[in-house]
């Protein structure tokens, strides 16, 4: 039977909770994996709410949250394989996007990585104020004297709250998704 806990420690029981709370930990991370994919994010939504509707068409008391996370993601590869099958795609291109959204290794490699960006946009989240405001404009790549600027504070309190923020990020996420974080900005951020 399948019981997932809260971030707070609360036990959820019920098959409507369970679900709910499994779509809300992973909606936008299934999301991305089909976005990754279709390159259109009005696809990207809707083939995401057909997987989870799927799921929960088919939802057994026995799963686990790794059975279901497997459902997920491997409904929404079928779907996303499906849509480019039916798409206006060349036949060439469409079998060499087939080719690539089969591989094992690129399946796993970007549900780990949907799902480590979602435990950090979780985890952000969690932070409050000037915290929130001043990661939220680093992610976006924006420099200390610049969010100093823009909200109109010294470059040491902007240099004190970061500190704080990352220490509340490391506790949240632990040290290897803190790491993702900030391979993640690099890479976003490696043009510059």
């Amino acid at each position: 039977m399948l019981i997932l806990v809260s971030m707070d420690g609360v036990k959820i029981v019920g098959k409507e909770q369970i679900f709910k709370s499994f779509y809300l930990r992973h909606f936008r991370a299934v999301v991305g994996f089909c976005y990754s994919y279709t390159k259109s994010q009005p696809q990207a939504l809707d083939m995401a709410q057909e997987a989870f509707c799927r799921l929960w068409q088919n939802w057994s008391p026995d799963y686990t949250v790794r059975n279901a996370q497997a459902f997920i993601y491997i409904t929404a590869k079928n779907l996303c394989l499906n849509h480019l099958r039916h798409s206006k795609f060349k036949l060439e291109e469409s079998e060499t996007v087939e080719e690539e959204l089969i591989s094992e290794q690129t399946l796993l490699e970007e549900i780990i990585r949907q799902e480590a960006i979602e435990a950090v946009r979780q985890a952000v989240a969690s932070l409050s104020g000037r915290k929130l405001q001043i990661v939220r404009l680093a992610l976006e790549g924006h420099t200390n004297p610049e969010i100093a600027e823009k909200l109109g504070i010294s470059l040491n309190t902007v240099k004190s709250a970061k500190k704080e923020a990352y220490a509340i990020l490391g506790k949240y996420l632990g040290n290897e998704y803190l790491m993702l974080l900030v391979l993640e900005v690099l890479e976003k951020y490696s043009h510059f």
